[in-house]
């Protein structure tokens, strides 16, 4: 498994790259690998820009979504294949967390995580990627959505691989730089217009 480093991505925000991977943690971050967790940080940006929410005739936001759903997708998949979660090489997602469940509910500690990860996968597959006649998705569900896929994410790895994924030093550093400053900024901003608007009245 090769370590991913953060500081290579080029033309991504440093604060959406380092939220999320305080989020997940640096074993999973590994195990997912560039591709999948640039995925991940596609949709995050994607659900973070307002600039996009002022389009008012945008009525279906399951497109945000569409990338953190590939990343699950491919996470799932290397999954079944690393821990060896299938009867046979033939079954796909919807088999090993369906119907065809025995192999996973042997080795899976938390056997809830079977519903809940079929329910995400589902909800991603037919509800992102097909139409449904009459059916809106708003922005709110998106972001619940999102927050479903990282947790299933992490506790799925956790469980069947028996460890924690927690930010090392480099993301504990960069979440600092990135995230932790740019929201005290805003919070001393927030502090600071108060004070004025006090000032004038």
């Amino acid at each position: 498994m090769k370590k991913v480093y953060l500081d290579y991505f080029f033309g991504y925000p440093k604060d959406e790259i380092y939220f999320l991977a305080n989020r997940v943690g640096r074993k999973l971050l590994d195990y997912l690998g560039d591709e999948l967790f640039l995925l991940l940080v596609d949709s995050k940006i994607l659900l973070s820009s307002y600039d996009i929410e002022k389009l008012s005739r945008i009525k279906d936001s399951t497109w945000k979504l569409h990338s953190a759903s590939k990343s699950l997708e491919g996470f799932l998949n290397k999954l079944i294949v690393n821990k060896k979660l299938y009867t046979n090489k033939n079954q796909r997602i919807g088999d090993v967390f369906g119907d065809q469940k025995e192999v996973l509910k042997k080795k899976i500690g938390d056997i809830r995580l079977i519903a809940k990860t079929k329910s995400t996968w589902d909800y991603c597959r037919n509800d992102v990627m097909h139409y449904q006649r009459g059916k809106k998705y708003r922005y709110d569900e998106m972001q619940k959505r999102f927050e479903e896929i990282i947790e299933i994410m992490k506790l799925l790895y956790e469980d069947l691989y028996n460890t924690e994924s927690k930010p090392d030093d480099e993301i504990d550093k960069g979440f600092k730089m990135y995230v932790s400053s740019k929201y005290a900024g805003l919070k001393y901003n927030l502090k600071e217009r108060i004070i004025r608007l006090i000032r004038k009245i």
